[in-house]
């Protein structure tokens, strides 16, 4: 789970990281420029592939489209993703729940 460098606006969103790049900070001519240490991802979620393309026009069309993440923007680890995923599908309200209950006075 990784957010975004542009602030807490944009959602956090899941991204598999694929491989670790790592640069050190090097002199230039007129400046010293810093290191920085990052992750080459994938977008792992096709649900938030679409609410960043919908909602925050970020051209991300499906789960697969490459990314990159700064080390210190990766929030958490998501061990399970799979199992989060089929508790989210399984969150629908079932035909019974859905039911009205009348009590009457009498």
């Amino acid at each position: 789970m990784a957010k975004s460098p542009a602030g807490d606006v944009i959602p956090k969103c899941h991204v598999k990281l694929v491989k670790r790049v790592e640069v050190k900070p090097s002199k230039g001519n007129r400046m010293d420029w810093p290191g920085y240490v990052g992750w080459e991802g994938e977008m792992a979620s096709q649900e938030e592939v679409d609410l960043l393309r919908n909602k925050h026009s970020i051209p991300f069309e499906s789960v697969g489209d490459k990314t990159w993440v700064y080390e210190d923007l990766i929030v958490k680890k998501v061990r399970n993703f799979d199992t989060i995923k089929k508790k989210q599908d399984t969150k629908e309200v079932s035909p019974k729940k859905k039911r009205r209950r009348i009590v009457r006075n009498k």
